[in-house]
């Protein structure tokens, strides 16, 4: 539960700026922004980290004008005790809805595995 929930809170710390907020850091082979469409994609050896969570991926998609974010080619999410894996995730913040598919999430006494999920979190108050 605590992986879905800095899973959801990375996703919605990224903001509707051009670039990706100053706490948030990128790394990749290829980075690539298209102005006119305000997309950022990163291309091999992606590497986001925030705080004390990490995401390795091979691509990294970031549309700001749409408030979604993309991993199309799967994702590795961890912090020091927890980790996921999925093959797909998309997550739109402005609606707080997504979805993930051949999605793995291991803790130290649970491992949970799914073919795809829906990613609606509830309002929290």
């Amino acid at each position: 539960m605590k992986l879905k929930k800095l899973f959801i809170f990375f996703f919605i710390t990224t903001s509707l700026y051009a670039q990706l907020p100053e706490n948030i850091s990128l790394e990749a082979d290829t980075i690539a922004y298209q102005n006119k469409s305000k997309t950022l994609l990163a291309s091999s050896n992606v590497k986001l980290n925030y705080q004390n969570l990490n995401v390795l991926a091979p691509s990294f998609y970031y549309d700001s004008e749409n408030a979604i974010i993309r991993f199309n080619k799967g994702l590795l999410l961890k912090n020091s005790n927890q980790q996921a894996t999925a093959s797909f995730l998309e997550y739109n913040y402005k609606t707080n809805k997504g979805s993930a598919k051949s999605i793995q999430i291991k803790t130290d006494n649970l491992t949970l595995n799914a073919a795809k999920i829906a990613i609606n979190p509830l309002k929290t108050q």
